[in-house]
């Protein structure tokens, strides 16, 4: 899973209610211009120290602030994306920011609004 669209239909973990939930519905709605529940995105409320664990059964883990999926063989997480819209080495273009938080209602520090 290399982009944010891939998201659809898949199973996040992550602790419910906290800023990796604002995040990752962050996310997806200045991605795809939906809601969790709109894209299909299935919730396992867990908490950060077992989402990071990537039990089996989810795609991806909302952590924190940062957005991480399964990775490679091993069972690591790769950083998919993070709050302030940089694209992390699991995505398919890292380390450049997301042109959709440009359209943000709170953009990051340091973007300027468009003129």
């Amino acid at each position: 899973m290399n982009e944010v669209s891939k998201l659809v239909g898949k199973t996040v973990g992550f602790p419910v209610g906290t800023s990796a939930h604002y995040t990752l519905a962050s996310i997806i709605a200045a991605s795809l211009g939906k809601t969790l529940q709109d894209a299909g995105v299935k919730i396992v409320n867990m908490s950060a120290a077992d989402a990071i664990k990537m039990p089996a059964g989810i795609a991806a883990a909302a952590v924190w602030v940062p957005m991480r999926y399964l990775g490679p063989q091993l069972g690591t997480a790769e950083l998919l994306v993070d709050a302030d819209g940089m694209t992390g080495k699991g995505h398919k273009t890292p380390g450049v920011r997301l042109p959709e938080v440009q359209k943000a209602w709170e953009r990051p520090r340091g973007i300027r609004p468009p003129v």
